[in-house]
């Protein structure tokens, strides 16, 4: 996160005392750069209160008091973003964009500082009762936000929601209704005032679809959005596999054997040839050791074999050795060998839970691993 550049007039600046309350106008010394610090040395001594004692009332209470501050301190933001926007100077620091410099003061995503400039010029230019009734902490930013992406969407729309009656309306509703049932409500108020609009903006869902998997960190991030059709085709697939690997005392949760069952299609396909026949991608393992240590192996894994093998090439080291390992006469539980002339259909085979502390995807059906 950047930080802000000093300014010897804000440094000097005190604040009012914490839990005053009171806000002096700029001619008085404070103004709203103190005010906020007051503010945020109140929330520290508030952050130190002892919380485990609230009764169930007061814990519905807090939870309240804290939306309503939220409310009214996105008002204030919304302000503040279109005063710096007006001003200019924050392209004096080499910013290409509003969002970019919003972005390096506050430490935030893009995505959240263009929503926020988003938000804010919508309250600015179109919807003066909406930012009444955002400073006042009767309607939240979602609901600013549907205000924003449905009662905006077209210019259409913007002329009629522009009618105080109809803001009024719909600020109504807002109040009302928590933030997805004021989405539905607005969304089929856009529809019924601009229905061409809404056949512009109609998108087939075919369209639309995308899927995301992106390294971060430990891991892999998989974000997207299928339709109707394809999402009942990916997902009755992933049930039908992730049912077929289930066993009992695994200790895996419904995600958890979803996430399984797409590593088994994804491993059928690659080592099956599904897509390309000469390019299959057979699963390798390589073991560096010594021939001592191998023979080691195979005598705890079947004595019997491993003392055959041992006297037929006189010092335990010879071709018997190899010849038990690599014929498969030395394996053991959860292992399979597979020779030259192995049938290529999917083999099924995993080792039990407790090769894997009891929480096992099995790859199959059908991957000859």
């Amino acid at each position: 996160m950047t930080s802000a550049p000093s300014d010897p007039n804000l440094a000097s600046d005190p604040g009012p005392e914490p839990g005053s309350g009171s806000v002096p106008d700029r001619a008085g010394g404070v103004g709203l750069v103190g005010g906020l610090r007051g503010l945020i040395a109140s929330l520290d001594e508030l952050a130190g209160v002892e919380i485990d004692t609230l009764g169930s009332a007061e814990q519905a209470q807090c939870v309240e008091l804290i939306e309503q501050a939220q409310r009214r301190v996105a008002a204030l933001q919304a302000r503040v973003v279109n005063r710096v926007e007006s001003d200019g100077t924050w392209g004096l620091g080499g910013y290409r964009s509003l969002g970019t410099w919003m972005q390096a003061r506050t430490g935030g995503t893009r995505g959240r500082a263009s929503r926020q400039i988003r938000h804010a010029r919508a309250l600015r230019d179109h919807l003066p009762q909406v930012t009444q009734a955002l400073a006042e902490g009767r309607v939240g930013e979602d609901h600013v936000s549907s205000f924003s992406r449905h009662g905006l969407a077209s210019e259409e729309l913007t002329r009629r929601i522009a009618d105080p009656e109809v803001e009024g309306m719909l600020v109504g509703f807002a109040q009302k209704h928590d933030a997805a049932a004021f989405d539905t409500i607005i969304k089929r108020w856009a529809i019924r005032n601009d229905p061409d609009g809404a056949d512009r903006r109609w998108k087939d869902p075919t369209v639309r679809e995308h899927i995301g998997v992106l390294p971060t960190m430990g891991g892999w991030h998989v974000d997207g959005w299928l339709s109707e059709e394809t999402g009942q085709v990916v997902t009755t697939a992933l049930k039908a596999i992730a049912s077929s690997q289930r066993s009992a005392g695994d200790g895996l949760g419904a995600g958890e054997r979803m996430a399984g069952a797409l590593a088994t299609a994804c491993h059928a396909v690659l080592t099956g040839g599904i897509i390309t026949p000469g390019a299959r991608i057979r699963p390798h393992v390589t073991i560096t050791s010594s021939l001592e240590a191998i023979h080691a192996l195979i005598t705890a894994t079947n004595p019997t074999s491993a003392s055959t093998d041992s006297g037929a090439s006189g010092d335990g080291t010879g071709s018997g050795a190899g010849h038990a390992l690599f014929t498969g006469a030395g394996e053991g539980p959860g292992c399979s060998s597979t020779g030259a002339g192995a049938d290529d259909s999917f083999a099924t085979q995993s080792a039990g839970p407790a090769a894997s502390g009891g929480r096992n995807h099995r790859i199959d059906p059908g991957l000859d691993y």
